[in-house]
């Protein structure tokens, strides 16, 4: 916006009686604003006007306005003082709280055709700048001026002179000039002629409001830190995400994002990360954490992106190996074995995969129930667990597992093998058939030896089995000698000969024969059956009695003897019947 000062102060005075008015003209304080000023004078006989009216310059002035006093001055139209040629006056203006101030200390009298100098100031009344200051004199149409240098820089005479005579008019650029900042220069004027002078001061500048506006930047940085470098794939996995606003601006709207690769997932299963800061205040760091989930073996070379409004940044890649050890186990043992002897396993647990498995145990379901159980110097049994300790990716390790069964049929050893982070649970068992062995003895003993003749005795039969498997249909005969009869028995089962038992079995002289003992349908292991068989000495001489036994279990049949000497009664002869 372009301001002028329309507050002129138009005075006519003679060349040669009065500058008075011309000083008064210069001498007061305008401003570059169109408002209500006061103008006071102070020479003889003018006395000062009632007020003045910016907007009513180039209008009729009532000539009420002014008490003219004991001059003979008049005012015409367009506020012209006139002082007679015979009279003086020596006159001052100002102009109250204008923008703009004049001060002149123009002569009151020149002489025509001659130069005279004065010295014209120009201040900054207001508390704003003011560019493009010009300041033109309209009243001098007969009187040339020229400007000299100024006593505080920039008003040029020889480039505000070429803009007067641009402009047509008498005029002096000043410039710029800041609240309070004043500008003096020295004006050279010149009168061709005797008569009046008219100076008119009009002051056009432009007006600045200056006002400061804070420039702000959020200045962000970021960071995403993963404090493993090896996890296993049962551990979690913490991300975390800083951002740091480093500016003077909060930032809003911060979103973070990055995708996972298959093996991993966040907590809630997602397979995407995406985080959203509704501010980041200037100066303020703002922490987000993230826990990521495992579910296979991988190497992760993680990258996130932040953005911000139109900005995108990515972090730089952390290198993350998930573990995930994988665990093989085997048995190797008999088939079958016989009851008796101890039955070695020999168990072998490998790491198949490229991380160590730690905390590696081997359960046994069951084996704390058996007897005689030992396991070798690798491995320490406590309860069914066989504690391993660490293997390390591609190792395997062996222990023997010994054990002593004590019946017989079907024995099982399941092998099943943990550690820490190892999902499946490898397992291996195998099944041995153990084989009891049954073993019979026959014990055969005579109550009395020698026996004379028609005398009894008794013989004991035993049968034991001392095996560890039961004897299944055991059949028993006896072979009595000539020379013997049987009497009676008793026992496990029935003894007969020939069909009858005792008495019946043939009478007093019925010799020798077979006895049967019947059969056992199953004698157990360490289980006896016991018979006490009675005979008749017939005749004398030597008698072995024969028992013999065999059964479907059996190899082979088993027989055992016991001799008996036959004595004849005292004092009589008798043939010896044993051929002796």
């Amino acid at each position: 916006m372009n301001n002028r000062t329309n507050t002129p102060r138009c005075c006519t005075i003679g060349a040669q009686a009065s500058v008075a008015a011309l000083l008064a003209a210069l001498a007061f304080t305008g401003g570059c604003e169109e408002s209500t000023d006061t103008v006071e004078f102070e020479s003889a006989g003018i006395a000062a006007p009632d007020a003045y009216d910016a907007d009513t310059y180039d209008a009729d002035v009532d000539a009420d306005m002014y008490a003219t006093g004991t001059t003979d001055a008049d005012i015409d139209e367009d506020m012209n003082y006139t002082a007679g040629a015979a009279g003086t006056a020596g006159a001052t203006a100002g102009m109250v709280a204008m923008p703009v101030s004049f001060e002149s200390t123009a002569p009151q009298q020149v002489r025509a055709g001659q130069q005279f100098e004065y010295q014209l100031t120009v201040r900054n009344n207001s508390n704003q700048a003011m560019h493009d200051l010009v300041v033109r004199d309209t009243g001098n149409t007969n009187t040339t001026f020229n400007t000299g240098n100024s006593q505080q820089s920039s008003m040029q005479g020889q480039q505000n002179k070429q803009q007067a005579q641009q402009d047509g008019q008498n005029a002096w650029r000043v410039g710029m000039l800041m609240p309070g900042q004043s500008r003096t220069v020295t004006v050279t004027g010149y009168a061709p002629q005797q008569g009046e002078m008219r100076s008119c001061m009009i002051a056009d500048y432009q007006p600045a409001i200056c006002q400061t506006i804070e420039v702000v930047e959020a200045n962000l940085s970021f960071e995403r830190n993963i404090m493993q470098e090896m996890v296993y794939a049962c551990e979690p996995i913490d991300v975390v995400y800083r951002v740091r606003n480093t500016g003077d601006a909060e930032s809003r709207s911060v979103n973070i994002s990055e995708q996972l690769p298959g093996f991993l997932q966040t907590e809630d299963g997602q397979s995407q990360i995406d985080l959203t800061i509704d501010s980041v205040p200037a100066g303020e760091t703002i922490e987000r954490t993230v826990r990521i989930m495992p579910n296979d073996a991988g190497q992760w070379d993680g990258t996130a992106t932040v953005t911000a409004g139109d900005s995108t940044a990515r972090s730089n890649p952390d290198q993350v190996r998930v573990l995930k050890p994988e665990l093989d186990v085997t048995i190797d043992g008999p088939q079958t074995e016989y009851l008796g002897r101890d039955v070695t396993y020999t168990v072998t647990v490998s790491n198949t995969s490229d991380a160590a498995a730690r905390e590696v145990a081997l359960q046994m379901p069951g084996i704390s129930d058996m007897n005689r159980v030992s396991i070798g110097t690798r491995g320490e049994l406590q309860g069914d667990s066989v504690s391993i300790g660490t293997i390390e990716a591609g190792e395997q390790r062996q222990f023997q597992v010994r054990m002593t069964p004590d019946s017989a049929g079907q024995m099982n050893l399941e092998v099943v093998a943990t550690g820490y982070c190892v999902d499946d649970r490898p397992s291996d068992q195998i099944t041995t058939e153990l084989r009891g062995v049954p073993a019979l003895q026959i014990f055969v003993i005579d109550e009395q030896d020698p026996v004379t003749v028609g005398g009894e005795t008794y013989y004991l039969v035993r049968v034991l089995n001392e095996g560890n498997a039961p004897i299944r249909g055991l059949d028993l005969t006896g072979e009595l000698p000539s020379g013997m009869s049987f009497v009676g028995a008793d026992g496990r089962t029935q003894v007969s000969r020939g069909g009858q038992q005792g008495q019946q079995a043939g009478g007093q002289n019925a010799s020798g024969g077979q006895l049967t003992f019947g059969t056992i349908d199953e004698l157990a292991p360490g289980q006896t059956a016991e018979w006490r068989v009675q005979v008749r000495v017939n005749q004398p001489g030597a008698a072995t009695f024969t028992v013999r036994a065999s059964s479907d279990t059996l190899r082979q049949d088993v027989r055992s003897e016991e001799p008996t000497t036959l004595i004849p009664q005292s004092g009589t002869r008798q043939r010896d019947n044993s051929g002796g």
